[in-house]
């Protein structure tokens, strides 16, 4: 079983690693400069990052926070990252 505190602690890295990506996009002349990942991160941000977007970045932030919250709140741990895995998912295929 995962503790509360490792749940919170993924859903916090999640959100930072999304705003990794996003400012991949968003500086591509001076990603390196600014962006400072692990080599095995900045592979997958290479391959993510087109998926997150201007359109699309604060939504993604909020479901991650409100799964944070949801958490929080004692909500089943299953159903929220269910829930909002699908989600996600939805907001980046559009």
């Amino acid at each position: 079983m995962c503790s509360l505190k490792k749940k919170k602690v993924f859903l916090n890295y999640a959100l930072a690693l999304m705003r990794e990506n996003f400012l991949w996009n968003q500086l591509p002349n001076h990603k390196e400069q600014i962006i400072r990942l692990p080599e095995n991160e900045s592979e997958f941000t290479k391959n993510f990052s087109p998926f997150i977007s201007e359109q699309n970045i604060n939504q993604i932030s909020e479901l991650i926070n409100k799964a944070i919250f949801d958490i929080e709140s004692n909500a089943y741990p299953k159903t929220v990252f269910l829930d909002s895995s699908i989600q996600i998912m939805s907001i980046i295929g559009k």
